[in-house]
Order: structure tokens, then C-alpha cells, then sequence
């Protein structure tokens, strides 16, 4: 009853709110060749420019690995020094393979070059979840402690502009009436992805909802998410101790589950995906209508993370591991049966 009251409300609050049936397939998850000396996935991204090569950033050894078809070579390694890392917690990639990596421990945004070299840094105050750059070299990252969700820098640390309303706490969980400052930040935590276009896609971690700007900042679509599961991860949201089949954060100090983990964009299927906290795959439409919903079959591990190669093939990887794992969809027309 009370997730239920919860998705009435979001129904007054916000822009759109998506209702219709869904069509769901099931997935298998196959193992993609070990890489040498992996040893906790936090993100990948395919290359640009290079075929079947993608950048894996690796929080345990403090580094990118750039597999290639021919090998594996090192970005980066533990220290605070120009080019080296300290537990990185997001990766983007633009144009010409150039990284812009969030050095989480150092407190800054790094920017290298495909082959490591370092090009440049800037502070990541205050702290920042949440990274994409455009065609330009631009960089989006989720600020919601400056008063906007999005901050807009050069690669110099140049600030360019800031946009984005945030979210009221209580507006999305009733219970937070008495805490909305100390909630604040936290709930406005989001994911990023740019697509094609150069329009900002925007995923808010700790709610089912997603955004869609153009590059000045023009909020262009939102929605609101009521999938199955939904309302099952929304109730989850502020229980404590979270429920053990979800995956949950402590960025600000206060520990929150995870609706959505991860926002993609595929460049072939012109569309983004997201990572579910239910583990659950959602390709979104252009305006951000879920269009199908991919159940990968588990056998009881969580996902963390989430990828799309060139050629529109989806990649994920479990909790806390090395292994890479290529998503397999069901044939259309072989959807879940509800």
C-alpha cells in the first residue's frame, strides 16, 4: 500500500508518466574472454574510432585497461601524480578516444589521451556523480550540490554553465518532509550519458526518473518510470538496512538504494538503455518512452554496470567482479509471459 500511494503521487509531479505494457524478453549473460590483471569492473566504454576495443576502468588496480583484439594495455595506475589514479569512479570517452576519468580519490577530473598521456585536470568540487562529453570536448557532470543537477566545464576546468532543476525530496518520498536538506544532494545523485546529438541524458539514481536536455540545457522530455519492479525499488529507496537484493550507495553519508544504476547510449540504435536496480534492462525511445525490457537470467547475482558497442551489442558485468559478459537477447516475439 505504500509503494502504491508513492507511484500516485509521482503521477501528479511530474511531466509524463508511462503506463502502458511494456514487451519483456528474457537474456543470457555470456562470459567475454578474461582480461589480464582485471581486477573490480566499475565502467566500460567502447572505443570510437577502434573496432571491437573498449576502455575498462578498474577501481581495484587504479586504472584503465584498453583491450584491444591484440592485447591488453595499462592507463593509469595508483598514485596522485599527473596521469595516475586513485580510486576512479567513472570513465567518458570522446572523440579520438580522449578520457575524461573521475580520479574520486584525488578529488578530480582527469583528462588523457587514448594512449595515457596526460592532457589535463581539474578540481571535481563539490563532489560530482555522474559524467558525459559532447562532440566538442565539453563536460556534463552531476553537481546538485551547487544548486543545479549539471555542471558544464571545458577541458581547462573552465566552468560554462549550469542547468537543471532538482528534485524536491519530500515531493518524491513523503517521509523526508522533516530531512529535505540533509536528503538534498543525495536523491539528486544522477547517471549521464550524451548521445548523438549532443543532448544530455539525464538518469536520477535514487528515483525512476529521466531526462532528456538539449546541450544549453533545455529540458526537452521527462519521464517518469512505472515499469514492474518500480514500485518494488522505490519502497526499497529509504529502508534500512537496505534489502540485500538491491544494490545501494553511501555517497553523501547517508546509505540509499539504487533505482537506476546506469544510463547508455547506443549509437547504432540511435537510443539510451538503462540499468535497472532490479537488474532489469530498459531500452528507452528518442523521447525517453520505454519501448522493451530485458530480464538477463542471473542465477542470483546483481549487475553493476552497463555498455553498447559499436554494432548495438549490450554488455554488462556483476557486482564486485572482473568478468565482462555479452547480454543475448531472446528472439522477438519470445517475450516474458506475465
Amino acid at each position: 500500500m505504500k509503494a502504491q500511494t508513492l507511484l500516485v503521487l509521482l503521477s501528479f509531479v511530474f511531466v509524463t508518466v508511462f503506463a502502458a505494457e511494456v514487451p519483456e524478453y528474457r537474456a543470457d549473460l555470456l562470459p567475454v574472454a578474461p582480461i589480464d590483471g582485471a581486477g573490480l569492473v566499475r565502467k566500460v566504454v567502447f572505443s570510437r574510432s577502434q573496432p571491437s576495443a573498449y576502455f575498462l576502468l578498474d577501481r581495484e588496480t587504479h586504472a584503465v585497461h584498453l583491450v584491444q583484439p591484440g592485447g591488453t594495455r595499462l592507463i593509469g595506475g595508483i598514485g596522485n601524480a599527473p596521469g595516475e589514479l586513485y580510486y576512479p569512479f567513472d570513465l567518458a570517452v570522446g572523440d579520438g578516444d580522449r578520457l575524461y576519468i573521475k580520479d574520486g580519490g584525488n578529488r578530480r577530473i582527469q583528462i588523457l589521451g587514448e594512449n595515457g598521456h596526460f592532457l589535463g585536470e581539474f578540481p571535481d568540487l563539490p563532489k560530482s556523480e555522474g559524467m558525459g562529453v559532447d562532440n566538442r570536448g565539453d563536460i556534463f557532470i552531476g553537481q546538485p550540490a551547487t544548486g543545479h543537477l549539471i555542471s558544464v566545464y571545458d577541458r581547462t576546468g573552465k566552468k560554462l554553465a549550469a542547468f537543471g532543476e532538482l528534485l524536491s525530496p519530500a515531493a518524491l518520498y513523503p517521509q523526508l518532509k522533516a530531512h529535505e536538506t540533509a536528503y538534498q544532494t543525495a536523491i539528486n545523485r544522477v547517471r549521464i550519458a550524451v548521445d548523438d546529438e549532443d543532448n544530455v541524458w539525464v538518469a536520477f539514481i535514487h528515483a525512476p526518473i529521466v531526462r532528456k536536455y538539449d546541450r544549453s540545457g533545455r529540458l526537452l522530455t521527462q519521464q517518469t518510470l512505472r515499469l514492474p519492479g518500480i514500485s518494488q525499488l522505490t519502497a526499497a529507496v529509504l529502508q534500512a538496512p537496505p534489502p540485500p537484493r538491491y544494490i545501494s550507495q553511501n555517497f553523501d553519508g547517508i546509505q540509499i538504494t539504487m533505482v537506476i544504476r546506469e544510463i547508455v547510449f547506443d549509437r547504432k540504435a540511435r537510443q539510451p538503455l538503462l540499468l535497472l536496480g532490479d537488474d532489469s534492462i530498459v531500452c528507452l525511445s528518442r523521447d525517453g518512452v520505454p519501448e522493451r525490457i530485458i530480464r538477463p537470467d542471473l542465477h542470483g547475482a546483481l549487475l553493476e554496470t552497463l555498455a553498447v558497442d559499436n554494432e548495438g551489442t549490450i554488455f554488462t558485468s556483476k557486482f564486485l567482479s572482473a568478468q565482462l559478459l555479452r547480454v543475448v537477447v531472446s528472439e522477438p516475439g519470445k517475450e516474458v509471459r506475465r
